[in-house]
């Protein structure tokens, strides 16, 4: 496990991928030095374990290897106790109690899936469910942003545009569904507003609002190269399928 580690952080950061490796460096290093300035007094400085896992999560999520369920776990889990400590409270609930239990069932799928040696890992929703997707989606956001006015919730018309479509990015992506990146992508955006806000009122925000900085970027780095993927995996299957049909 460790040397398959290690070697798929050098598939990554290497030459050929320098943008996900200035990426990293960058982001880190920004975060830190927020640090160094900021100081520790405020709790809120456990966040940045939560930034630098979700930095590279996100740069590992592009090249779609089973180890971003895991990094993304780490991050999770940090980020869900700074939202709850900052009273984002469906931000922080997703977290623990979607978030987590669905990038366990991502792995679960994946060892499933090589284990009974299936060459589709990738999928993608037909038109008709991702329109379907998209009307529970407005529906979620009506219903968080009156529960999050009620509970008096800071920042709550974006706290339940970014919840609702974070909650079903994350489902999709347990699945493998390339389809995640069309909620992610405006989630991770309203994520630097919402942080960006949330920075003017406390600094030690800086890295969150960095965070979605940089998931914004790479997921959409992300989409393209899942495309390139699915297009090598359906010529993979109709190739086998080629060669299955002249053995039979």
């Amino acid at each position: 496990m460790g040397i398959k580690f290690k070697n798929f952080f050098k598939s990554i950061f290497n030459k050929e991928n320098i943008l996900y490796t200035l990426i990293v460096v960058i982001g880190c290093a920004v975060i830190i030095t927020n640090r160094a300035i900021a100081g520790f007094k405020n709790i809120l400085w456990i966040a940045d374990f939560g930034s630098i896992f979700g930095i590279i999560y996100i740069v590992c999520k592009a090249k779609h290897n089973i180890f971003e369920f895991i990094l993304n776990i780490c991050s999770t889990i940090f980020l869900g106790v700074t939202s709850i400590m900052q009273h984002l409270w469906l931000t922080g609930a997703i977290c623990v109690i979607v978030s987590i239990p669905c990038q366990i069932m991502g792995i679960v799928n994946w060892i499933r899936n090589k284990k009974n040696d299936k060459t589709k890992n990738l999928q993608k929703l037909s038109k008709k469910v991702l329109l379907i997707l998209c009307g529970v989606c407005l529906a979620l956001t009506a219903g968080f942003a009156g529960l999050l006015w009620y509970l008096d919730g800071t920042l709550f018309y974006l706290d339940a545009i970014y919840s609702a479509t974070c909650l079903i990015g994350i489902i999709l992506a347990s699945r493998c569904y390339i389809d995640q990146f069309y909620f992610f992508i405006p989630c991770n955006t309203l994520g630097v507003v919402m942080y960006g806000i949330l920075c003017a009122q406390n600094i030690n925000n800086l890295p969150l609002a960095l965070l979605n900085l940089v998931f914004t970027i790479t997921i959409i780095l992300g989409y393209f190269n899942w495309r390139k993927l699915i297009k090598k995996q359906n010529e993979e299957i109709k190739a086998k399928e080629i060669e299955n049909s002249k053995t039979n």
